[in-house]
């Protein structure tokens, strides 16, 4: 098996089938409240951090034997795990989405979807370490948003390119994993979707 370079096994890693957002029953309680917006900020840096960084160790373990296209068992089976491990860790919402999502119980909110629709209107503009934002909720409280784009390689498009160029067992895969998969037909450079993390903060 060839060595799969390591910016590679990112790509693949954040473009993996995504995992959807926690329900009420998985959000940790009590959550972490930053005291302010660069704390979490830097709090939201490192749990996304964390997530990519699991996920490409586990990536790597599969590609030392496998072949790429088979990286969809690690998407299908333990990404949503991975990603609840890291909201228990640091007590805070992360997750992955996209406005093409793979997996139909991780459509993005109304804040996630107006962020990605403006970053496609002016690609040239995305930020590779993430935007921030503090918003102030409808209940008085506010949180800092905190968003990374995942734009895709070219060993991405194996399992998320155009149609016609999949292979009849990615395409089998994901006829299986995911019916309602509206994640391919990308090209290498196209915003595939983001993490996502929500910090609450502190009253001021």
């Amino acid at each position: 098996m060839l060595r799969i370079p390591t910016f590679l096994l990112l790509a693949l890693a954040v473009a993996c089938g995504d995992g959807p957002a926690p329900t009420p029953e998985e959000t940790v309680t009590p959550a972490t409240v930053a005291k302010s917006p660069e704390e979490a900020k830097k709090l939201a840096m490192k749990a996304t951090g964390t997530l990519l960084a699991t996920l490409i160790k586990r990536l790597t373990d599969e590609l030392r034997v496998k072949e790429p296209h088979e990286a969809l068992d690690i998407c299908s089976a333990e990404a949503q795990g991975i990603t609840q491990d890291v909201r228990n860790k640091y007590g805070i919402d992360v997750h992955r989405t996209a406005l093409r999502y793979r997996n139909p119980k991780n459509k993005p909110d109304a804040y996630e979807r107006a962020w990605m629709e403006a970053a496609l209107k002016a690609p040239d503009d995305l930020n590779p370490a993430g935007d921030s934002e503090v918003i102030r909720k409808a209940d008085g409280t506010r949180e800092l948003r905190y968003i990374r784009p995942l734009t895709l390689q070219q060993l991405c498009t194996e399992c998320h390119g155009p149609k016609d160029g999949l292979s009849p067992q990615v395409i089998e895969a994901l006829k299986e994993r995911y019916p309602d998969d509206r994640a391919t037909g990308f090209v290498p450079g196209d915003l595939r979707g983001i993490v996502s993390v929500r910090v609450p903060l502190a009253a001021e």
